[in-house]
C-alpha cells in the first residue's frame, strides 16, 4: 500500500506561474525592443542633421 501519490500532471497554478513569467519576458523583450529601435532613429535623426525630425 503507497502512502504517497506521485503527481505526473501540472497543476493550474504551475500553469499560471509560467504564463506570468512567459507575459514578463515578452513586456521585456518590447520594452528593450523598443528602446533600440528609438536610439537608432535618434542616430539616424542626428546623422542627417535633424532631417527626419518634424
Amino acid at each position: 500500500m503507497r502512502l504517497v501519490r506521485e503527481e505526473t500532471g501540472s497543476t493550474a497554478v504551475e500553469y499560471a506561474v509560467l504564463g506570468a513569467l512567459v507575459a514578463v519576458a515578452a513586456l521585456v523583450g518590447y520594452v528593450a525592443y523598443a528602446g533600440a529601435l528609438d536610439g537608432l532613429y535618434g542616430l539616424l535623426g542626428r546623422e542627417v542633421g535633424g532631417a527626419l525630425v518634424p
